[in-house]
């Protein structure tokens, strides 16, 4: 569960980078599925907004399989009387990993980002 959120959250985090580097207006918003449909259809090549929808919808099918699939064997194989603690260490882990994974891509690759912009703007 800890990997599925990691790796949700580390691709989600970059998908307006990669939106904005493919000429697409990465708005930020809720959905990033319905902002490719919208912004990449008259911006990107024919197939590719397509793709990334499709990538999109596929990742959040998997990250709901291994959210769901881990909680299911946590919830079996925990005795029920350290039931609702293995849970609960187990959703502060998928927590901390899920700001992991955005946190460390953000300090990553935002400060190029930031520092490519400011520096074209003093042009």
């Amino acid at each position: 569960m800890v990997l599925t959120q990691l790796v949700m959250v580390a691709i989600m985090t970059m998908t307006p980078v990669h939106m904005h580097g493919h000429g697409a207006a990465a708005s930020g918003s809720s959905s990033p599925s319905t902002s490719a449909r919208c912004t990449c259809r008259h911006r990107c090549p024919a197939g590719s907004a397509v793709s990334f929808a499709v990538a999109l919808a596929l990742l959040g099918v998997g990250w709901n399989l291994g959210l769901v699939a881990g909680t299911a064997i946590i919830t079996d194989a925990a005795p029920p009387a350290t039931r609702a603690r293995s849970q609960g260490l187990v959703d502060v882990a998928v927590a901390v990993s899920g700001a992991a994974g955005g946190g460390v891509l953000v300090l990553a690759v935002v400060p190029g980002i930031v520092g490519a912009r400011d520096r074209s703007a003093r042009r």
